[in-house]
């Protein structure tokens, strides 16, 4: 055998060896992946499950407000319009607001 062919064979041990290191990286890195983009597949599942819970929370929530929000308006207007009333005569205030029936409006006089 020549020098030449030692050499020649020397270059491809080495060669193989190199080849079959990176095939070693290369599964890993694959495997690597994979696993990570199975886990980005699951982040977006749980953020897209997120912010559809969001959305429905704050619609319901956004309705509960705008419920109150007009009950206290009603009651702040109905506040306005019973405090002079109540000075004239506390009996027109419960005609008003229906506390008293028609028997007891027939028996107090109203101011």
């Amino acid at each position: 055998m020549c020098f030449l062919c030692f050499t020649c064979e020397q270059q491809r041990n080495q060669l193989t060896i190199q080849v079959t290191n990176l095939q070693v990286d290369f599964d890993n890195l694959n495997a690597r992946y994979e696993e990570e983009s199975e886990a980005a597949a699951s982040l977006r599942s749980q953020l897209q499950k997120a912010i559809t819970d969001y959305v429905q929370l704050k619609s319901r929530y956004d309705k509960d407000v705008i419920s109150k929000q007009e009950e206290l308006e009603d009651l702040r207007l109905a506040e306005t319009m019973l405090l002079p009333l109540w000075l004239v005569s506390p009996s027109t205030l419960f005609i008003i607001t229906g506390a008293i029936d028609v028997a007891t409006i027939a028996r107090e006089p109203v101011l």
